[in-house]
């Protein structure tokens, strides 16, 4: 090798390791806010964030649905959080964890709850067109009541039609000023190189949703789904559950027994997440950054907050979710920890449901 690629090898090496130590460096040093208001059910509530921005509005939006006030304390770093949450008297503390942070300061009292889980699904036709449980019969027989039916198309125009009119409007509908929206050309490009369909959902003669998939080394994706100008009034008819059904239908015909049903979020009540686990949502990955959650004052509106929002967590390498239960208990009774809130947290690719009790807030 010359002396000059050799110069530039190792200039290119040092650039890779200083941005890496630069990242790592700064998952240590977190921007921190004190974050007070009401939750639903009308109890005052402090959080204590320290991390992204996407996180900190996710959590406030399921904290504090009606708003909160928020102070910036500036930033801290990763092994000051903790006792900031203390000092000023915080219910739950939350911080933006990476892979290094999250095992430089293992805590039994605080849970890594992923940002983001893979999700796939197992499809099957008599399932899809017939349905084997009372939910799915229900749904279907709602599309065949609203006239719903599909096509496949790979037409530019439709496309185009497909992202401005369906995928943009429900995107911003769901997330406002947070929507990440995917580019319109990469959308085209993925479909002209062959890796993606697009399944329109038709009622009569009207185009009224699509879905776009795409294949991911042969592997079939649920990509990104719309709703022409994000209508509630199809909502309510049934097409969320026709973007799913006539996606899996269009996929079952071309062979396929799996889908892949794209991300979702860790906390089990979450709008995506209940709605994909109605159609068999299995939980395969994980994103390696997460949030480390902590139970600080474990008050009676910390465990109301909680208990109403079990979410996964990692431990072991293993996947569980914690239950927040509202009130001890007794080794004698017949309780369970899905009894109390009535919740069906059964979710394949989930080690356990932990109880977590008043009297034992450890991570177990």
């Amino acid at each position: 090798m010359k002396p000059n690629s050799r110069r530039a090898l190792k200039n290119k090496i040092r650039i890779s390791l200083d941005r890496t130590l630069l990242t790592h460096l700064r998952s240590l040093w977190l921007p921190t806010f004190k974050i007070e208001g009401k939750t639903a059910g009308g109890e005052s509530l402090t959080l204590l964030y320290a991390g992204t921005d996407a996180e900190r509005m996710y959590l406030k939006s399921i904290l504090f649905p009606d708003g909160a006030k928020q102070q910036r304390l500036g930033r801290h770093f990763f092994w000051q959080i903790d006792p900031l949450a203390t000092k000023l008297g915080a219910d739950i503390q939350v911080s933006v964890a990476t892979y290094i942070t999250r095992f430089l300061f293992p805590s039994e009292q605080h849970f890594y709850i992923p940002t983001w889980l893979e999700c796939e699904a197992s499809i099957e036709k008599t399932s899809v067109t017939i349905g084997t449980t009372k939910s799915r019969r229900r749904q279907i027989k709602q599309l065949l009541k609203h006239n719903m039916h599909y096509s496949v198309t790979r037409d530019l125009d439709d496309l185009m039609h497909f992202y401005e009119r369906m995928y943009k409007p429900l995107i911003s509908q769901s997330h406002g000023g947070n929507a990440l929206m995917m580019k319109a050309d990469h959308m085209l490009e993925r479909v002209t190189n062959g890796e993606g369909d697009l399944v329109l959902i038709h009622q009569g003669d009207d185009t009224i949703a699509g879905s776009l998939i795409v294949y991911d080394k042969g592997q079939p994706r649920l990509f990104s789904e719309g709703i022409l100008d994000a209508d509630k009034r199809y909502m309510r008819q049934g097409v969320g559950s026709a973007i799913y059904l006539f996606s899996f239908q269009y996929l079952i015909e071309k062979g396929f027994s799996r889908v892949n049903l794209g991300r979702c979020r860790a906390f089990v009540n979450d709008g995506v997440f209940y709605f994909k686990k109605r159609f068999g949502l299995e939980i395969i990955g994980e994103l390696q950054k997460g949030m480390l959650l902590k139970n600080v004052s474990n008050s009676p509106a910390s465990i109301k907050i909680l208990s109403s929002n079990p979410f996964v967590y990692l431990k072991g390498g293993k996947r569980f979710i914690a239950h927040f239960l509202r009130k001890n208990i007794d080794s004698n009774s017949d309780a369970t920890p899905d009894s109390e809130n009535d919740l069906d947290l059964s979710v394949l690719g989930v080690e356990d449901v932990v109880a977590i009790t008043p009297a034992n807030d450890r991570v177990i």
